[in-house]
């Protein structure tokens, strides 16, 4: 292994996490809900020519308090809402203000509207999305769908390109 990637997904109850990640690690995905406590996943992905391993954090609903130490050595963080659930939309917003201080130039954060594929005239509009993430400055936004695995892989895979290009700049600083 050449690098290590701390990913955590946050959101509430039932928005996607758990069947983001399945569908991503494992190619599969399951209607039914079953709530997750804190569950820890991993897997080796060459990136670039290097080798990185993901630690795969899904914490369940908003239990913030189970992964205060978790959040701590974690540089990529998911905040994950249903594009069809404004109240989850509310609540991941809240949730992102409150976790500003993990900020900074070694930490990714990305919006995910998840369940796209359910997404209706009654879902969160892209506007209210769109001028959430610009009044937060360099949040990325992506939308996606475990269930047809649209999009799926790219956001991990996004996450993944800003951990290795991190890699790529301590490289660098120790060659000099």
């Amino acid at each position: 292994t050449d690098f290590f990637v701390n990913l955590i997904l946050l959101g509430g109850s039932s928005v996607g996490k758990s069947a983001l990640v399945k569908r991503y690690l494992n190619q599969q995905f399951n209607s039914e809900y079953k709530p997750t406590g804190l569950e820890q996943l991993s897997t080796q992905i060459k990136v670039g020519g290097a080798t990185a391993t993901m630690q795969i954090w899904d914490i369940g609903g908003t239990r913030i308090d189970m992964g205060k130490k978790i959040m701590d050595v974690c540089n990529i963080f998911l905040f994950c809402f249903s594009v069809i659930d404004e109240g989850s939309f509310e609540q991941i917003k809240s949730l992102f203000l409150s976790l500003q201080h993990y900020r900074g130039s070694n930490v990714f954060m990305c919006l995910v509207g998840c369940k796209a594929d359910l997404r209706n005239s009654d879902s969160v509009s892209e506007q209210r999305i769109t001028q959430f993430t610009t009044e937060m400055k360099e949040l990325e936004y992506r939308e996606t769908s475990a269930k047809t695995n649209d999009r799926v892989a790219d956001i991990f895979n996004f996450s993944l390109i800003f951990a290795y290009k991190q890699y790529i700049y301590r490289q660098k600083s120790i060659q000099e």
